[in-house]
């Protein structure tokens, strides 16, 4: 006879005795909701909280002439670095304007010097010179947060970022710079937010480390104020030599009494002959390139040049490599038409252009029609 086997539970548990135990009491933990306004707070003002400018135009002395294209700007450094106590980050909604967001990136980078790497829309780099970058192709099983955001721009220190320590081989230790690296690492950096529904988002990481943005040893290691080299942009374009260039910096006379302090520095102590020499390439390319591509800056100039009254030719086959281009000036097309009559001569330089991103194995050659002038016996280029 088999013995009696206890009913099981509607759980399906053998029956016996159990200890019951009390359900632990549940604490409800109180969660501050907060909405956009209270982590990005309205303002009125951008100038409430952007530091004041740290290089500014000095009052010339009353009675003294002076020339109005000289360098009066000068620098505080008796100013103190920004400081909002626990805001850090500082994160503002910008009042609802046109163009607020130029209006704040002109006013910060006054008070310092910020570097951009361009404008990111949906993961796309929209690079300050044209060049788009697309982002890189999400996993299939990555899953992202909800985007916010319909562009977004960060601006870090100029002082951001790995200092250099990688020396060229073929320098010689008189001729490496020993100023050193400008880069120290420092995290400071403001970002620019465009949510979905308008509003401008403003972000700022104000904490400068390993250097003070404000001090001397800061103005004399960094670059330029952006005004400075605005100014010598302007005076170079204006064809003014180096020689011409250090008179306009140049003017004991020019700063009142008052400015004559161990705070106040005139800015043109800092420009010096290899900011002059850089200034000078970077305009001369600027000038000469009206696109970052080759061949779009070619159709602008044939276009340029035309509307001037130049006589163009122009025969660009990207898809055949060719580039085939001849102009005539109005004053070339008069001196053809009378002194060209007698002997004319051909000229021909080969490779004067070889650096084509596109057509990498492609070299140029310049052609040039050449006449005789009767008053000085020397040739002049008529095509």
């Amino acid at each position: 006879m088999q013995p009696h086997k206890p009913r099981a539970t509607s759980r399906s548990k053998p029956a016996g005795d159990y200890l019951k135990l009390q359900p632990r009491p549940r604490t409800r933990h109180s969660r501050t909701i907060r909405s956009g306004l209270d982590w990005y707070p309205c303002c009125t003002d951008i100038h409430d909280f952007v530091p004041l400018p740290l290089a500014y135009l000095a009052p010339p002395t009353p009675g003294f002439d002076f020339n109005p294209n000289s360098l009066r700007y000068v620098r505080d450094v008796s100013c103190n670095p920004p400081d909002f106590g626990d805001r850090h980050p500082l994160r503002i909604t910008l009042p609802k304007k046109a163009g607020i967001e130029n209006e704040l990136v002109f006013a910060m980078c006054t008070s310092s010097r910020w570097v951009t790497k361009g404008r990111r829309f949906n993961g796309t780099l929209h690079l300050p010179s044209g060049e788009v970058k697309a982002p890189k192709p999400p996993a299939s099983n990555k899953r992202g947060p909800k985007r916010m955001h319909l562009w977004t721009e960060i601006y870090n220190c100029n002082a951001s970022g790995n200092p250099c320590t990688q020396k060229k081989s073929t320098l010689t230790e008189l001729a490496r710079q020993s100023s050193g690296s400008i880069k120290v690492q420092c995290p400071a950096c403001f970002l620019l937010k465009k949510t979905l529904t308008g509003k401008m988002e403003f972000e700022w990481y104000w904490k400068h480390e390993n250097h003070n943005p404000f001090s001397v040893e800061d103005m004399r290691n960094m670059h330029m104020p952006q005004v400075v080299k605005s100014w010598l942009n302007d005076r170079i374009l204006e064809g003014l030599t180096w020689r011409t260039i250090q008179r306009l910096l140049r003017c004991p006379d020019l700063f009142p009494d008052e400015h004559r302090t161990l705070s106040v520095i005139p800015k043109a102590l800092r420009v010096t002959y290899a900011n002059f020499r850089n200034v000078v390439r970077n305009a001369s390319k600027s000038i000469q390139r009206l696109d970052p591509s080759i061949i779009p800056s070619l159709m602008k100039w044939c276009q340029r040049l035309t509307d001037r009254g130049y006589s163009v030719h122009n025969d660009i086959r990207p898809s055949h490599k060719r580039i085939q281009i001849g102009l005539i000036s109005p004053w070339q097309r008069q001196q053809l038409l009378l002194h060209g009559k007698g002997v004319i001569c051909f000229d021909s330089t080969h490779n004067v252009c070889n650096n084509i991103p596109e057509w990498p194995t492609v070299k140029l050659m310049l052609l040039t029609l050449i006449i005789r002038n009767p008053v000085t016996s020397s040739g002049v280029p008529v095509a």
